[in-house]
């Protein structure tokens, strides 16, 4: 029997493309071992061993969720290390496989958040009889068919290995992680996603202020080119007309226009220059109906 530890570099450590908190990391057990910690959905963990008969012991928490177990391309079997204290377990146990080069692989739920922690694997032999089907501590579960369909070896063509082979000089702090490079190729997606929309709204940007100086432009020709309007001033108001005053002025049927009169004889009949006149006749007046005194 043999035992290999989580820091081992004959393990791969990855995520899936997309996976979120896609990331490892190393801890000491207190037991002078090691466990490997992930909270990305789809994580998983792929070791590949000669033998008949295999055990990954796992850490179980209230933080933890669903996990699969498969030997090869074989279906995945689901478990649920869901505990309330934290504690190890044999999480995958397979004894009767066929004695030739396996590959275990040891997968996270697609839950977000919930934690996978791998402990340690032992090795050992056992009567060879072609068994597949994986035995746990942690109760089964079934888990929906879109989930079993996107794990275990599916992922392994299209993820680089990680970088976890870590000595006992790299474990100084508990929450270094170890990052994937599927997980640099996620961030760099997002970022050329982030550039892509950018780029975008600058473009609508600019079109909305080209509209708005064109109008503008329009507007102010046709203000320039407008007719002034007629505006009607009211007359100033005048003062009313005077009263004209009469003046009484005694008659006088002497005077015409303003001009006195003086009523004269008619010269005589059969006179001559330097003759006398002869008295008017008394029954001669300048005014019918008046007698001379």
């Amino acid at each position: 029997m043999s035992i290999v530890f989580a820091n081992d570099p004959a393990i791969t450590y990855a995520c899936p493309p997309g996976a979120l908190q896609a990331t490892w990391s190393l801890r000491a057990d207190g037991q002078g071992g090691y466990i490997m910690d992930t909270r990305g959905n789809g994580c998983f963990m792929q070791y590949s061993f000669t033998g008949t008969s295999i055990n990954v012991q796992i850490v179980s928490n209230f933080d933890h969720g669903w996990y699969s177990c498969m030997l090869d391309s074989s279906t995945p079997q689901w478990f649920n290390a869901n505990a309330g204290t934290d504690t190890f377990g044999a999480a995958c146990t397979l004894t009767g496989a066929s004695n030739e080069k396996h590959t275990v692989t040891i997968t996270n739920g697609d839950q977000p958040g919930w934690a996978l922690s791998i402990n340690n694997i032992t090795l050992s032999s056992s009567i060879s009889q072609g068994v597949t089907t994986f035995t746990s501590v942690y109760p089964p579960v079934q888990v929906p068919v879109a989930i079993t369909a996107t794990t275990g070896s599916s992922y392994a063509s299209t993820v680089t290995t990680t970088a976890t082979s870590t000595s006992n000089a790299d474990i100084t702090n508990s929450s270094d992680h170890k990052v994937s490079t599927s997980a640099l190729g996620a961030v760099a997606g997002v970022l050329g996603v982030i550039t892509l929309m950018a780029l975008g709204a600058a473009f609508l940007f600019w079109r909305r202020d080209r509209h708005s100086r064109e109008e503008l432009k329009w507007a102010l020709e046709m203000s320039e080119n407008r007719p002034t309007p007629f505006i009607a001033v009211p007359p100033k108001p005048q003062s009313p007309p005077q009263e004209q005053q009469l003046v009484s002025v005694p008659y006088n049927p002497w005077e015409i226009a303003g001009v006195s009169v003086q009523p004269q004889a008619p010269p005589a009949l059969g006179t001559s220059e330097g003759s006398v006149a002869a008295e008017p006749s008394p029954a001669y007046s300048a005014f019918p109906g008046q007698k001379r005194s």
